[in-house]
């Protein structure tokens, strides 16, 4: 698949204190009637009895490339965290006439209830900026769902003005994110490297919560929090 778009969207599900994205993904590759989960032996009688609207085999994996939804520890405030899907190589199942040549990224969330917050624009304007660079994606090309299919998503209260603005400054510094990519894989791997083999798994558990917020500080120089990270993963 050759990407030439990103379309976002929202789940239009409440984001909670579960992993919604392992939700969202055995849905998709579930039989499903009008919306609905139901089993293999259900859905072949009733597609054969003719009861029901919309009728949907298992997908091979969730309909996106990525997404982000807050990831909860008890006493502890929400981090948002991206959340992988489909390769960006292969073709999603998320906007009809755009699965062959789109990425589809979504915000875990119902926004016709209630805005995203900054932490989640943030996040995921990092993810889309990231792709943009990597397949020569234009600004003009990162469109919500709303815009190539008749649906509401992403929903009426998602600003999608401040989420293109996000991506535009990420992406007005392109050379410094390339260089910001090179650095974060080389921490990564410098840091796995002191991991004896027992706590490897715990060190990418918290690599992928913590990765924004690194990423975020290698673009803006915070050299306070980059030690605190290092001083982290030193001594786990």
């Amino acid at each position: 698949m050759i990407a030439e778009f990103i379309i976002y969207h929202h789940s239009g599900t409440d984001d909670g204190p579960v992993n919604n994205w392992e939700v969202i993904r055995n849905y998709h590759k579930s039989y499903r009637i009008d919306g609905q989960e139901v089993n293999k032996q259900e859905y072949e009688r009733r597609l054969a009895a003719g009861d029901g609207k919309y009728f949907l085999t298992p997908w091979r994996d969730i309909a996106y490339h990525a997404g982000v939804e807050a990831e909860w520890k008890p006493g502890e405030k929400a981090v948002y965290v991206i959340r992988d899907g489909r390769s960006p190589l292969t073709p999603g199942a998320h906007a009809p006439g755009y699965n062959g040549n789109s990425l589809g990224f979504c915000f875990v969330g119902n926004f016709t209830k209630y805005p995203p917050r900054e932490e989640m624009l943030h996040a995921g304007a990092i993810k889309m900026a990231a792709w943009a660079l990597e397949f020569k994606i234009p600004l003009e090309n990162i469109l919500p769902h709303n815009r190539v299919n008749d649906t509401d998503c992403p929903g009426e209260l998602f600003p999608h003005d401040k989420l293109i603005g996000y991506i535009g400054e990420l992406l007005e510094g392109r050379e410094k994110m390339a260089i910001v990519e090179t650095a974060l894989e080389a921490l990564y791997q410098a840091l796995l490297l002191l991991q004896p083999k027992d706590k490897i798994e715990k060190f990418d558990e918290e690599w992928r919560v913590d990765r924004e917020k690194i990423s975020a500080a290698l673009l803006s120089g915070d050299s306070a929090f980059l030690n605190s990270i290092i001083a982290k993963y030193s001594s786990l």
